[in-house]
C-alpha cells in the first residue's frame, strides 16, 4: 500500500495511508494530496481515493525540510531506495481535485495497460474522516535532523569561546550555564523545526559545546 507523509508544523508526523496491497511487476498511478486549508491528507491509487488509517493529525502548514530532495528514496537515510521503476513525476503547488487527478491517469498509458482497478471508497468508511486517528497505524518519527543539532552544539562552543575572549577570567561553571541557557532560548527558533522529542536536546547540546571548552583551557580564576 501507498503512504504519503508530511512533517506538520511542530515537526511531528502526519501520514495518510492507502488500504490496497500493490501487485509485483504492475504499473499505479498513484497520487498524495495534501490541502493545508481543509486539513486534509488523501491518497489515490489509479485515480481514486483509496484511504486507508491516518497517523498524526493534519495541521494548516506543514515543516519545511532543511535537506535535498530525492525521487525514489530517502534524504537522511540509506538503504531505503524504492525497489522499482517510476515515470511522469509531478509536483504541483496546491491540492487537485480528484476529477483533476482522475484526468491525470487516464493520459497515463504505462497505467492503463497494466494496472489493476480499484474501488472507491465508501463515502461511510471511517477511515476516509480526515478527523479520525486510526490507532492501527504503525507508529514513526520524522527523521532526526543531525545536522541542525551539530549547528546548536558548534554555537555553544563559540559561545563559551567569545565569552573566554571578553572575561578570560570567568570560571568553568559560568561558561557551562550560559551555554545551557542559550540553548533555552533557541526554543523558540530552532525549536519550532524540530520534533517535540528532539526540542530538550537543544540547552543539553550547547551545554556540551560549551564544556567541551571550558574543559580543555584554564581561566585566569581558579576552576569549579
Amino acid at each position: 500500500m501507498i503512504r504519503f507523509k508530511l512533517a506538520d508544523a511542530d515537526g511531528e508526523v502526519m501520514a495518510r495511508f492507502g488500504k490496497t496491497p500493490l501487485a509485483l511487476n504492475t504499473w499505479y498511478h498513484i497520487a498524495g494530496v495534501y490541502d493545508a486549508q481543509d486539513r486534509t491528507l488523501n491518497v489515490y491509487v489509479n485515480g481514486k481515493k483509496d484511504n486507508g488509517c491516518l497517523l498524526g493529525t493534519v495541521t494548516n502548514r506543514q515543516r519545511a525540510s532543511g535537506m535535498n530532495t530525492y525521487i525514489g528514496r530517502r534524504a537522511s537515510d540509506a538503504g531505503f531506495a524504492f525497489a522499482g521503476s517510476i515515470a511522469d513525476v509531478r509536483v504541483y503547488s496546491r491540492s487537485l481535485a480528484q476529477s483533476e487527478i482522475q484526468a491525470v491517469f487516464t493520459s497515463t498509458p504505462d497505467t492503463q495497460s497494466s494496472s489493476i482497478p480499484i474501488e472507491a471508497s465508501s463515502p461511510t468508511d471511517a477511515s476516509t474522516n480526515p478527523g479520525d486517528i486510526d490507532t492501527k497505524c504503525p507508529t514513526e518519527r520524522m527523521p532526526f535532523d543531525s545536522r541542525r543539532m551539530g549547528g546548536v552544539a558548534t554555537l555553544g562552543l563559540l559561545v563559551s569561546l567569545a565569552i573566554l575572549g571578553f572575561l578570560p577570567a570567568v570560571s568553568r561553571t559560568t561558561l557551562c550555564v550560559v551555554c545551557f541557557a542559550i540553548g533555552f532560548v533557541l526554543f523558540p527558533t530552532v525549536g519550532a523545526a524540530l520534533p517535540a522529542g528532539d526540542k530538550w536536546l537543544l540547552p543539553l547540546l550547547t551545554l556540551a559545546g560549551g564544556a567541551s571548552i571550558a574543559l580543555s583551557v584554564r581561566p585566569g580564576e581558579s576552576s569549579d
